[in-house]
């Protein structure tokens, strides 16, 4: 009886495990064919999309060529083969890999990007190839093996993962879960369900489509705020720079008005004792002599024909003319002498005469004389220009003041001093910064002053003492010391803070906190923290660390955490200011 029940038992087991094979090879070969079908559907509607981009004309879209159409029959395709084989384990990798191009692709035929659709189409091809060798394989219970033990869901759970199939949004979905109140066992056994297709895949789609727009929102609001900054920061340094180039105008005014006032002063001064000799007083005549103009002006001396001109009237017939530079005075040679004009001769022996009182009677780059007529009836006087050419005068321009210390990129200022003579081609301005020499702009020049810019688009340079020389024609400098003061720019640097990828995990996830450190570095060149913000889109974040501004120290420790079904999004700014074009680490 023993030998017959064991025999008996035996020969059911080895029943049962025959009819269990069986079931199992056909059950998965059923599958097999099946999704063979969706292959050779997917594997056509491939290979006419190639041929829609082969046939596409130059300049043609992949609108045009009807390639979203071509998108939207392979998302069905995929869904069908992703319900028919999802929870097949050794076909997981393939189907995922289908689904990963056909998101390339869609993405490429929105961007209207042929190579990125061709590349998407050739990875779905080799992912094809890989899911036809899985499903061909010979030994069908190695090949195709579904989960040792069926997955069994409660209704609540069912009516969970309906709700992901029908989610347009993981916003939409996150409402859902809360309302469940899954324990913590649901929640792992939930966790084991959508890690598979298709709700992995649609989890993935939502997850995507959230970061996308969260990313874009965060972009606009981002960039609005550096925009702002940076624009209230501008007209900051623009109201500073008209400021300081207004006081330096104002400077220049002064100087001016003050130097055309003393002439003017000068020159409403009754003339000078003649250089001679009086015995008595003259009396007033009627009809005196007048000079009204002399040429040329400014008088060069010492050339082969250089003659003065003096044209006025009643100055008779005859009489003499001298010439006085400072204490010194002498006789002209006259040419030509009639009652309206005088021609006198300037020989260059006059330079030597006057060489020594030449310097101290300079105005503007020229000598300053005065001419004597000596009439019957008076004595006529004018003052008179003469040019420096020819005299050998050492006149090295003297720096007296500058209007200010310190210059900045686009910044003016007004030089004070002597001997700066006329502009001329060889006259110049250089602000000499380190190893760079970087000529002045300038705007107005005369023998005593001088308002001269920096250009505006000066960078490269920390703050650095230097000097500023000026040349004059004749080819003499002087300098003077002025520091150059950098146009300061800001940067804002931006981390993005996160954790949880918000999609698949915030469904499962318990929640988290950690730290994270940012910018751990010490800025260089004179960059310095402005200043910081935290922008907080999703969870917490908290600063544990500052950063500390005026210093060039950015680090960041910002502390981060969020609960369940949640994730951490968040963005740290710093706002750094230093010289334009300067690195800043």
């Amino acid at each position: 009886m023993g030998n017959f029940c064991k025999s008996t038992v035996v020969s059911l087991v080895v029943v049962s495990l025959v009819f269990l094979s069986f079931f199992t090879i056909s059950s998965l070969c059923f599958a097999a064919e099946d999704i063979s079908r969706e292959i050779a559907m997917l594997k056509e509607e491939i290979k006419g999309t190639q041929a829609k981009l082969d046939k596409a004309k130059p300049g043609q879209t992949l609108e045009a060529i009807t390639l979203p159409v071509s998108v939207k029959n392979m998302q069905k395709i995929l869904v069908s083969l992703n319900q028919k084989a999802g929870d097949v384990k050794n076909l997981a990798v393939p189907i995922n890999n289908l689904n990963i191009g056909l998101k390339a692709l869609e993405k490429a035929t929105h961007n209207n990007d042929k190579p990125g659709a061709r590349k998407a189409l050739n990875d779905m091809t080799a992912a094809l190839k890989a899911l036809e060798a899985e499903v061909a394989k010979g030994d069908r219970e190695k090949t195709i093996q579904k989960s040792s033990v069926p997955s069994k869901v409660s209704s609540k759970m069912e009516g969970f993962l309906k709700e992901i199939e029908k989610a347009k949004s993981l916003e939409e979905l996150r409402v859902v879960l809360k309302n469940m109140n899954f324990s913590k066992e649901e929640l792992d056994q939930l966790k084991a369900e959508i890690k598979n297709p298709p709700y992995s895949v649609k989890l993935k789609n939502l997850e995507d489509q959230a970061l996308s727009s969260a990313r874009v929102k965060m972009d606009v609001e981002t960039q609005k705020i550096i925009e702002q900054k940076q624009k209230e920061y501008k007209k900051r340094q623009d109201n500073e720079l008209n400021l300081l180039n207004q006081q330096a105008r104002t400077k220049l005014q002064i100087r001016r008005t003050s130097a055309q006032d003393k002439v003017r002063a000068e020159r409403a001064l009754p003339p000078p004792d003649p250089p001679t000799t009086m015995v008595a007083t003259r009396p007033v005549v009627k009809d005196p002599a007048k000079i009204t103009s002399l040429i040329p002006q400014p008088l060069v001396i010492g050339a082969a024909f250089d003659q003065l001109h003096i044209i006025g009237e009643n100055f008779g017939r005859s009489g003499r003319v001298t010439l006085s530079i400072g204490t010194k005075n002498t006789t002209l040679d006259t040419i030509a002498w009639h009652p309206d004009s005088i021609a006198v001769k300037m020989y260059s022996h006059l330079k030597e005469f006057f060489r020594e009182e030449a310097l101290n009677a300079m105005r503007d780059g020229e000598i300053i004389g005065r001419l004597w007529v000596h009439a019957a009836k008076n004595i006529a006087t004018s003052e008179v220009r003469i040019h420096t050419s020819g005299w050998n005068l050492t006149l090295t321009p003297q720096i007296t003041s500058i209007s200010s210390e310190e210059i900045r990129p686009g910044q003016e200022i007004t030089i004070e001093g002597k001997f700066f003579l006329a502009m001329a081609r060889d006259s110049s301005v250089t602000f000499t910064f380190g190893s760079r020499n970087i000529n002045g702009n300038i705007h107005y020049w005369e023998d005593s002053v001088i308002h001269v810019q920096l250009p505006s688009n000066v960078s490269g340079l920390n703050f650095t003492r230097g000097a500023l020389k000026v040349k004059n024609f004749q080819g003499f400098q002087a300098d003077t010391p002025i520091n150059f003061r950098p146009e300061k720019e800001q940067l804002t640097l931006r981390d993005p803070i996160s954790h949880g990828d918000g999609g698949l995990g915030a469904f499962y996830d318990y929640g988290w906190s950690g730290t994270f450190t940012l910018r751990d570095f010490e800025l260089i060149n004179d960059w310095k923290v402005f200043e910081y913000w935290l922008n907080v889109y999703e969870g917490n974040c908290s600063y544990r660390d500052r950063p500390r501004t005026g210093t060039p120290y950015p680090r960041t420790v910002v502390e981060g955490s969020y609960g369940w079904n949640d994730c951490l999004r968040c963005l740290n700014f710093i706002t750094i200011e230093g010289p334009r074009g300067t690195n800043y680490r």
